[in-house]
């Protein structure tokens, strides 16, 4: 696991969707696969506030069904990177990754 700086863990607080899915991400596949999605484009239409160093986690953790955006109900969706991740979001991201492992 790797802190906010060299100095800094950041375990206080709330963690942000942009960081579960880097840890989880990170956890599933290689940082150098991950690296592979990082100039990759999400359907989320706040893509663009996805920042560099979570793009390649989000993306294909979105891609392989892990983490889904939030419905804006018009078609759309949007990841919320920024927010803070609640439990039960937690707890079917999780899910849907165990699932890979029980299939």
């Amino acid at each position: 696991v790797e802190g906010r700086s060299e100095r800094i863990l950041g375990i206080e607080g709330v963690i942000s969707r942009n960081e579960v899915a880097t840890l989880l991400a990170r956890q599933l596949i290689s940082s150098e696969k991950i690296a592979t999605f990082a100039d990759n484009m999400t359907e989320y239409i706040d893509d663009e506030t996805i920042p560099d160093w979570a793009r390649g986690s989000v993306f294909y953790l979105t891609r392989e069904g892990h983490f889904t955006g939030f419905d804006n109900q018009d078609g759309t969706f949007t990841f919320g990177g920024q927010k803070g991740i609640i439990k039960i979001d937690a707890a079917n991201v999780l899910a849907r990754i165990i699932g890979i492992f029980n299939s």
